[in-house]
């Protein structure tokens, strides 16, 4: 449970969201929970502990959970981390009501040392270049 400090910088980041980008409180919530979910997906893939079967082309097939202790393999385990993003891209489709030309949309940041969901407005990114800038047109969606 966060502390109070932490439950009210929350709120002010999902007061901002409403405002800038017209997101409800509840689904700025459950984007932030959905952030700390694939930060973990993605600490383990840095850490080794989750890696994944390829196949002959090199193409990642199914993932599982590797000791780098013991080298053991377990067998696949559920794609997790694609199952958050589609319920990320869910509850921005709400938001989207011209499925050809969205609104809002999502970036995520693979790096596993920050916020990986960042949410902004399509025409803030006109060229298409918002893996270099959306830092400073997103809104990073965290607990």
């Amino acid at each position: 449970m966060p502390t109070t400090s932490r439950q009210s910088e929350l709120l002010i980041r999902c007061d901002r969201a409403t405002n800038d980008l017209g997101l409800s409180c509840v689904d700025y919530g459950r984007l932030a929970r959905l952030n700390k979910l694939i930060k973990y997906w993605v600490e383990e893939e840095c850490n080794g502990t989750i890696q994944w079967t390829e196949d002959e082309e090199g193409n990642p097939i199914c993932p599982y959970n590797y000791n780098p202790d013991t080298g053991a393999r377990s067998k696949p385990i559920q794609d997790r981390y694609s199952k958050y993003l589609k319920e990320c891209e869910s509850i921005l489709d709400k938001y989207n009501p011209n499925k050809l030309e969205a609104t809002l949309k999502l970036y995520i940041q693979g790096d596993p040392r920050g916020c990986h969901v960042w949410i902004y407005k399509a025409s803030d990114d006109p060229e298409g270049r918002v893996d270099c800038i959306y830092n400073s047109i997103g809104t990073a969606c965290y607990e």
